[in-house]
């Protein structure tokens, strides 16, 4: 019975091993893909009533991209800092400005999309009174333990927060207009990441087959039993 036992366990962790292998490969693939940089612009619908909590696309907006790296390798990117960085020279520097299409959406991929980190700032414009303020972001991130090279970001402007006394206060590029003081609205940031279905299918597996090794060391009891 116990080298039944024994047999029963060395299969499960063969099974998991091999659960892992495969989902360290499937992260391995992903973080292969051409990179590409999304953004979809969204800002408020209006209606008749005013200012509404639903969106729309905006066009010809602008974003000025920049690859830039840390100044020092103990000190993090503050977007809002340009001391804090550098612009990346050389045969890996991108120094580039997305419009917004009719979709509001814009896209950049390619070799040109270098490991490292980018400066994306939204640029005052038509629609854009108050630029939102600007993110930083790396190439590939990591994501419920897949390396994702496909960044989508979705900046939404003209939405509204209501206040204490339950009255509405109209904000731009996310920040509250007015003399009243209220909490900010977040700028979207709108990372869609690759949902981990690796880990999903691994848990799945080593679940699945636990389960049938378990049924079948139950029939060879039973077998054994009878005889």
């Amino acid at each position: 019975m116990l080298t039944n036992r024994l047999r029963v366990f060395a299969l499960t962790v063969v099974t998991f091993l091999l659960a892992i292998s495969w989902s360290q490969g499937s992260t391995a693939q992903a973080a292969t893909n051409a990179p590409s940089i999304t953004i979809q612009k969204q800002v408020s619908a209006k209606s008749e009533a005013g200012t509404a909590q639903t969106t729309v696309p905006l066009a010809g907006t602008r974003y000025h991209l920049v690859k830039v790296q840390a100044l020092s390798s103990k000190q993090k990117i503050d977007p809002a800092d340009a001391s804090s960085y550098q612009v990346v020279g050389g045969t890996d520097a991108l120094d580039q400005i997305l419009v917004t299409d009719q979709q509001g959406t814009s896209t950049i991929s390619g070799p040109e999309l270098t490991t490292g980190d980018y400066l994306l700032a939204e640029l005052k414009g038509p629609g854009v009174p108050q630029p939102a303020a600007p993110i930083v972001f790396s190439l590939p991130y990591k994501m419920a333990g897949q390396l994702i090279s496909d960044f989508v970001y979705t900046p939404k402007s003209g939405l509204v927060a209501p206040s204490e006394g339950g009255t509405k206060k109209q904000t731009l590029g996310g920040t509250i207009v007015g003399k009243v003081k209220d909490k900010k609205i977040m700028q979207t940031s709108g990372i869609i990441p690759a949902v981990g279905y690796s880990l999903l299918v691994l848990a799945a597996g080593v679940m699945a087959g636990s389960f049938v090794l378990l049924q079948l060391f139950k029939k060879r009891r039973a077998h054994s039993a009878g005889n």
